[in-house]
């Protein structure tokens, strides 16, 4: 509406004075040397109806140019998001799970040194435990004061020492742990033995950082956030942010679980057997969209 209002009063001012110009060919506009009345009532109309065409055509390239950024705005958006970091805490009966873990974790060749497994454990809260890409795939560093000092050691897939972590930290995730929208859009499911290849355990809490998910902006803002978990253990939250320059998020999600049946089997007696599963959400994510630069 507003846009067809400027093209009218562009239009307008246009007639106006193309009108008054004619006119003044026909009519005379002047005594002597001076206009007379109706020439003075024509300047004047002229004189309006000119500066009403030109804020109206310049107000009309400038909503043009808004449009413009906005359409670019809009466009930008569905492109997948730069990162996402989730961090979420574990309070002591998650420690007691992945400790439980590390120790009741398969045989391995080579064995694992159990002095090193008993640090790893107690990393989870007290230290720190990240999982990096490296030239030889993924490697867990681990850094904990211990009383004989400060111990820094990394542990690549072949050790044992991976390999126990490893089974713990997915006791702990879960075997199934689904982050997705509303909208069916899957953001990543950490249960599965694909990981990120970033993830941090320091100080009590677990970190992970998506690179490029497979969602974008547009989506997370039409979308609410459901979670998915089958597993021994359950965060009580989730902190949700990004260093995308396009938005602005950094939200702590309340996570209130809800158990659901997630499939019926039948056992070899021939009695049903439930499996359930846990959901969270959905859950609104309050995201700012800034604008470009």
């Amino acid at each position: 509406m507003f846009t067809v209002l400027l093209v009218i009063a562009k239009y307008l001012g246009m007639i106006v004075t193309a009108g008054l110009g004619i006119y003044g060919v026909a009519h005379n506009y002047r005594d002597g040397d001076a206009l007379n009345p109706a020439g003075r009532r024509a300047m004047k109309l002229m004189l309006c109806a000119s500066v009403l065409a030109l804020t109206a055509t310049a107000m009309e390239q400038y909503r043009s140019y808004v449009e413009g950024q906005e359409r670019k705005v809009a466009d930008s958006l569905q492109r997948p998001f730069r990162d996402l970091v989730l961090t979420w805490p574990i309070d002591s009966e998650g420690a007691k799970v992945f400790k439980d873990a590390l120790q009741t974790a398969p045989l391995s060749s080579p064995a694992p040194d159990k002095m090193m497994i008993n640090y790893i454990g107690a990393a989870l809260r007290g230290g720190t435990l990240s999982v990096a890409k490296g030239d030889g795939g993924l490697q867990l560093k681990l850094e904990l004061n211990t009383p004989l000092g400060y111990l820094s050691r990394e542990f690549n897939e072949n050790t044992g020492e991976w390999k126990a972590f490893f089974t713990a930290m997915q006791t702990l995730i879960g075997e199934y742990f689904d982050l997705s929208l509303t909208s069916g859009a899957r953001i990543v499911e950490l249960g599965s033995s694909e990981w990120p290849a970033e993830l941090n355990a320091s100080e009590g809490s677990i970190e992970v950082t998506l690179k490029s998910p497979a969602v974008s902006p547009l989506e997370f803002r039409s979308s609410d956030f459901v979670l998915t978990q089958r597993g021994q253990y359950r965060p009580s939250e989730i902190h949700i942010t990004s260093s995308d320059p396009r938005v602005t998020m950094d939200q702590k999600l309340l996570l209130g679980w809800k158990k659901t049946i997630w499939r019926v089997t039948v056992d070899k007696e021939g009695e049903t057997v439930e499996q359930s599963q846990f959901k969270s959400g959905p859950h609104k994510i309050e995201m700012k969209i800034n604008k470009p630069g």
